[in-house]
């Protein structure tokens, strides 16, 4: 059965990254005509437990989360800001609603359907391109988790010794671009990603991408030795299971943007601390997560959330330096013709540069 869980669990991946394009394109279409056609409304997800020390008499606001994907540990922090109740101690009734593989979550937010919605830095500037105008609020992941996977036995040892390869790659995916625009790729075959780690354990010359909380523990899994390269290593770091809001819904509730990141920097801050309450919920609602799969990546998770030198109070936090180079690193690829960067991160959410932060915007 758990060989079960991880087949089905891969092949989910799998359809979400083969749908980026289905959702980008979604995005453009609302952007650009009134009388697009809007997608059903998202299923009903978990409810948030009573607010335990609001002020009597207060009434909640109501808010729906809409996430990315299936539940996962890259969810885990929003999550235990709702079962912990830090969302009801700041007022907020939330309603986190459960992703699927073609969920297109910056335009559900632009277009009203819901409030709030979890993506990555690289599709809200998509978006944003596009028309939408969408606001970060909080950034969970400060690293990009994308990686790609080669043999340990195999003769690439960094990105330098990327060649004679057969690389599998969805592509959809924007941080392919980046790649080919970075390295030579000498001789190297892509191909399609299948969704599963099974061609990858069986060829000693394959290579394949992953996030690095959970292909390379399924592959050590069916017995295979990978080595990880992080797309981040090359400078291609998108900010990642960020919070966005709508623009004009924040501006009619000026007082709820402190609120809700308050809540969430302190459900991340839990989670990253003792993730296993939070986890066993998760399993719940997404019961194909195999369960040491969600174990190993609440572990592998952690130095992404909190980098060195960043503190739990920062968690979340975000540079302007960071969001200005990867909206040029996708300018230079042509993803993206102009951005405000100005308008897409809320400014309250931004730390000043530090010279490090500068440094990195280079």
């Amino acid at each position: 059965m758990a060989t079960l869980n991880h087949e089905i669990y891969c092949r989910r991946k799998a359809l979400l990254h083969l749908s980026g394009v289905l959702a980008a394109i979604a995005v453009v279409a609302l952007c650009h005509s009134t009388g697009c056609h809007r997608p059903a409304a998202p299923q009903s997800g978990p409810q948030p437990p009573a607010a335990g020390d609001r002020s009597a008499g207060a009434a909640a606001v109501r808010v729906r989360l809409q996430l990315n994907w299936f539940p996962e540990v890259e969810h885990g922090g929003y999550y235990t800001a709702v079962l912990e109740g830090f969302f009801a101690k700041e007022g907020l009734d939330v309603q986190i609603l459960p992703g699927s593989a073609n969920t297109p979550v910056p335009q559900l937010v632009d277009s009203g359907r819901v409030e709030l919605g979890v993506t990555n830095a690289d599709q809200i500037l998509l978006a944003a391109d596009a028309g939408a105008r969408l606001v970060a609020l909080f950034a969970a992941l400060q690293s990009s988790p994308r990686c790609v996977l080669v043999h340990q036995e195999s003769p690439i040892h960094s990105w330098e010794d990327f060649r004679n390869v057969t690389l599998a790659v969805s592509s959809s995916a924007t941080f392919l671009k980046y790649l080919t625009s970075r390295l030579p790729l000498e001789n190297v075959q892509i191909v399609a990603y299948s969704g599963n780690v099974a061609a990858f354990v069986a060829n000693p010359h394959y290579a394949q991408q992953g996030y690095v909380f959970s292909e390379p523990f399924l592959a050590e899994k069916m017995g295979a030795r990978p080595r990880i390269l992080m797309v981040s290593d090359l400078g291609y770091d998108p900010y990642t299971s960020v919070l966005v809001a709508q623009e004009s819904w924040l501006s009619e509730h000026p007082q709820l943007a402190e609120r809700l990141v308050r809540a969430c920097r302190r459900g991340w801050q839990e989670y990253l601390n003792n993730p296993q309450p939070t986890n066993r919920y998760i399993l719940s609602v997404n019961p194909e997560l195999p369960a040491d799969v969600a174990q190993y990546g609440a572990s592998a998770i952690r130095p992404l959330c909190l980098p060195e030198g960043l503190g739990a109070d920062q968690l979340g936090t975000m540079t302007r330096a960071r969001w200005e180079k990867l909206a040029q690193q996708m300018k230079e690829i042509g993803l993206l013709k102009n951005v405000d960067i100005q308008r897409v991160a809320w400014p309250p959410a931004l730390r000043p540069d530090s010279p490090a932060g500068s440094a990195s915007a280079d």
